[in-house]
């Protein structure tokens, strides 16, 4: 090679190196299993921005990989993780109105999941303020039952030890029907119902398999008595270091998730999972319209007093959320 090729290869060398140096690298934490459809929609959302040309790289890190969602959550807010996805039950001890989503029955069906979620991303983001920027707002999935032996009504659950997640909504719920709640993480119900410090637990289908808790909690009680949403969120200290072009595009992203398809998709991983579930010999007990409707009615007599005990300004979003509802009917 001449000199003067051997120039122009340097500087060619140089400027991909200082084009590659220049993208940023965003640290994403999440605790969805690797492989499964929530780690997927997550993978499609950072492929998405990578498309963008915008200059920002990922690490993802799902599994827990960087801890249970409440330290993630905090490492988001202090800049040390950069995106944190994870569930409203836990974004609620940061913007405590958003508890109105977790409340048992909140929603009347997926259909209407479908159109309130995508309507309340806009009011939810206003609530974060200076705390986060919500990117994003996905599904979890619904929320049901599963004990070492079957549970028919609420009435089965008195004196039962049950796991939910650290909610006032959900421990109320729970409460009010005789039970005991035990708070813990959704990684950790296997081996609490191994010990036997839990007896049933509260938790997502798919999950309730792709923990393994499916094996002692074997029989599955669908109750449905909570639609789970989420977040994609980022910290305001890795905000304010990112130039237009890529705040645009991780907007952009966020704003053009499908989110009634990632519905359906969950809807089908579901239905995959409790397959898998009744191969390992779980059961699905079948709930008449008797038995549905006192789940319900145990769901929303604790309405009242849940959200008369929330801090913030939850009675102007529960305002939003029940015209979201109106217009979706």
């Amino acid at each position: 090679m001449n000199r003067k090729n051997w120039v122009s290869a340097l500087a060619i060398g140089v400027t991909f190196a200082a084009s590659a140096a220049a993208a940023t690298t965003l640290k994403v934490a999440a605790i969805t299993p690797e492989g499964s459809v929530w780690s997927q929609q997550a993978v499609d959302f950072m492929n998405k921005v990578r498309e963008t040309g915008a200059d920002i790289e990922f690490e993802f890190f799902p599994n827990g990989q960087l801890g249970n969602q409440p330290d993630t959550l905090k490492g988001m807010l202090s800049g040390r993780v950069d995106i944190w996805i994870g569930a409203m039950p836990f974004l609620a001890a940061v913007t405590p109105e958003v508890t109105l989503f977790t409340m048992p029955y909140a929603f009347d069906s997926i259909d209407e999941v479908k159109c309130v979620v995508p309507r309340m991303k806009a009011p939810t983001a206003e609530l974060a303020g200076n705390k986060y920027k919500l990117l994003a707002v996905a599904p979890v999935g619904v929320q049901d039952i599963a004990a070492a032996e079957p549970i028919q009504s609420p009435a089965d659950l008195a004196g039962q030890k049950v796991r939910v997640a650290p909610l006032p909504s959900t421990m109320a719920f729970f409460g009010s029907v005789g039970a005991t709640a035990q708070p813990l993480p959704g990684a950790e119900t296997a081996s609490a119902l191994q010990t036997g410090l839990v007896e049933a637990v509260d938790l997502a289908p798919a999950f309730l398999v792709v923990t393994g808790s499916h094996q002692i909690a074997r029989y599955h009680t669908p109750t449905n008595h909570n639609y789970n949403v989420g977040a994609y969120a980022i910290s305001m200290r890795t905000w304010a270091k990112l130039d237009d072009a890529q705040k645009a595009a991780l907007i952009k992203v966020g704003d053009e998730m499908d989110f009634a398809q990632q519905v359906d998709d969950l809807v089908a991983f579901d239905r995959q999972m409790l397959a898998k579930g009744a191969a390992d010999g779980m059961e699905t007990v079948t709930l008449s319209a008797e038995d549905n409707d006192a789940w319900r009615q145990a769901g929303l007599a604790v309405w009242d007093k849940v959200l008369a005990d929330m801090p913030g300004d939850i009675s102007a979003f529960r305002a939003t959320f029940d015209a979201a509802k109106s217009d979706c009917k």
